[in-house]
């Protein structure tokens, strides 16, 4: 596995090496008819990008792709059904030791939950920013956008904490992106 656990299959590099094999598969009759099935739709989403552009703009890992491709009513490339059915095929054969989230979104993280609590928490401080942001247009103190963000979604905490909250999460971003950025530069076998 990787550093990340056992989350080795939900991700682009994944799905990357996927679509190599793909292109050299006339030995392996499965992957060549799902390559062939692509091919009769694919124009059908010319100037899309579902599969020769950056995978990161339609989503952050492969299986949020998927949902949102099949929300979009898009039916999605080859090598993204096989990276998931590797996931799948990852948890089966973990013979009830590896858990379901840890097959696609790795290990839980200590202190901050499963992947969907982390993720509820990122899109609440999302739109908490969109708040903020037209609450700057409209010349109003934050504290007034965090009070109409806890009415409007329903939250039970009180204004400043959201605030706290917000900013400490701010903080984290910053250095995430800090930590990315410098481990770019590094060579593969210091990552």
């Amino acid at each position: 596995m990787t550093d990340k656990g056992f989350a080795v299959f939900n991700t682009w590099k994944h799905v990357a090496e996927l679509r190599e094999r793909q292109r050299d598969c006339d030995d392996y009759p499965v992957l060549s008819g799902l390559e062939g099935a692509w091919a009769e739709i694919e124009h059908l989403y010319e100037g899309l990008e579902l599969r020769d552009g950056d995978p990161e703009k339609i989503a952050d890992s492969p299986v949020d792709a998927l949902c949102y491709m099949i929300e979009s009513g898009f039916y999605p490339p080859p090598e993204l059904l096989l990276a998931l059915a590797d996931c799948f095929r990852l948890y089966e054969s973990g013979d009830g030791v590896v858990e379901l989230e840890e097959a696609f979104y790795g290990p839980r993280k200590n202190r901050v939950g499963n992947h969907a609590a982390r993720r509820k928490k990122l899109l609440n401080h999302m739109g908490l920013g969109l708040d903020i942001l037209a609450s700057r247009i409209k010349d109003q103190p934050l504290i007034k956008a965090a009070e109409e963000h806890i009415t409007n979604h329903s939250l039970d905490i009180d204004p400043e904490s959201l605030l706290r909250s917000y900013r400490r999460f701010l903080r984290e971003e910053k250095q995430a992106r800090s930590v990315s950025k410098s481990s770019d530069c590094l060579p593969e076998d210091r990552k």
